[in-house]
């Protein structure tokens, strides 16, 4: 390309064993490559692509070939955690990579760097006409494993995702969702979860291959209808704390005037992601985003909802929705002064 050679990664990356895609995810860590050196490099090989004996080779000039000062303990975890995640053998090109990314809210793009952003697009790209489809990316911005759901958005969609997740023994730490819009093509909904394992004597931080095939298997399964949910149901699942207590459910208003987030502050329990997308897809409500988060055992849910139609939700609901979360969260006891409904 530009008249220079195409070859193997720099020095200080074979000898960190940098001979494959790895090489662009290690890229990935700002602590471990040069800004500029990784700029232009992922924008090479992302230019190039593979060989015809299907190897990457790497274009770079001997100018930046050379060893970044750094701690090698911080590289070396770096790659222990790239290596683990299955790559596709093409990444998505350059122009997709732009169209997914300006297709997204700005929020999105605020809140991903390039590297999660091309796993994102590699994902959506991959899904081509499935339901749905679901990987694995590296991520140290929450602790557990980070995944992407690409799907079709619809009506509650977030309870379906959610009900798979149960059935697969996973717990929720944090989760965000983004519409993607696509002109002449049905809206597409990118769902990023920061996931654990339910069991407690489970210590893995990862999910497996096997897992993430089957996560996806059962999306896929309780979108056709060919697999029933009512295990995850969660009326059918034993409660792990007691009656819901110092509990907040609000709207707030936007910067248009319209109350459209809801917010909820409660304590954590498994399921719970499931219990409120459910509650919201029972009353009639979309979600068109939301945010996940769970701190010291507390969940702080923002989610940003409007009428199947699209239309701004209307003061008469608002008061409706809140008490289905109430109830969603644990029946509403005899004293519920305890409970905290905010207009």
């Amino acid at each position: 390309m530009n008249g220079r050679p195409a070859r193997a990664a720099p020095s200080w990356a074979r000898r960190q064993g940098l001979h494959s895609i790895r090489f662009l995810t290690a890229l990935r860590s700002r602590a471990s490559v040069p800004t500029v050196f990784r700029s232009r490099l992922i924008g090479r090989i992302l230019a190039t692509g593979p060989s015809p004996t299907g190897k990457w080779e790497y274009v770079t000039s001997s100018k930046q070939d050379r060893k970044p000062r750094v701690r090698h303990d911080v590289v070396r975890s770096t790659i222990r955690a790239a290596q683990r995640f299955e790559l596709s053998s093409v990444p998505p090109s350059e122009d997709f990579l732009r169209s997914f990314a300006a297709s997204l809210p700005a929020s999105y793009r605020a809140n991903f760097d390039a590297a999660a952003i091309a796993a994102h697009a590699r994902i959506a790209r991959e899904r081509e006409s499935a339901p749905a489809n679901i990987g694995a990316f590296f991520s140290n911005r929450a602790p557990g494993a980070a995944v992407c759901v690409v799907a079709d958005d619809r009506p509650g969609l977030l309870a379906t995702i959610s009900a798979a997740l149960v059935l697969c023994g996973l717990d929720v730490i944090e989760a965000e969702a983004y519409t993607r819009r696509i002109p002449g093509q049905h809206d597409e909904a990118v769902d990023i979860f920061w996931v654990r394992h339910e069991d407690p004597s489970d210590h893995r931080l990862l999910l497996s291959q096997e897992e993430i095939v089957q996560l996806c298997q059962t999306v896929i399964g309780l979108i056709e209808g060919k697999l029933e949910r009512k295990r995850a149901d969660p009326s059918s699942r034993p409660s792990l704390t007691p009656a819901a207590k110092e509990t907040v459910v609000r709207f707030i208003e936007g910067e248009d005037g319209t109350f459209a987030t809801l917010e909820v502050e409660t304590f954590d329990r498994s399921g719970l992601l499931l219990s409120l997308s459910q509650a919201l897809f029972s009353q009639r409500v979309q979600i068109v985003g939301s945010q996940v988060k769970t701190r010291g055992g507390r969940v702080f849910d923002r989610f940003h909802i409007v009428e199947f139609d699209n239309k701004p939700i209307s003061p008469a609901r608002r008061l409706e929705i809140q008490v289905a979360i109430l109830s969603a969260i644990d029946p509403i006891p005899e004293d519920n002064e305890a409970l905290s409904v905010q207009a």
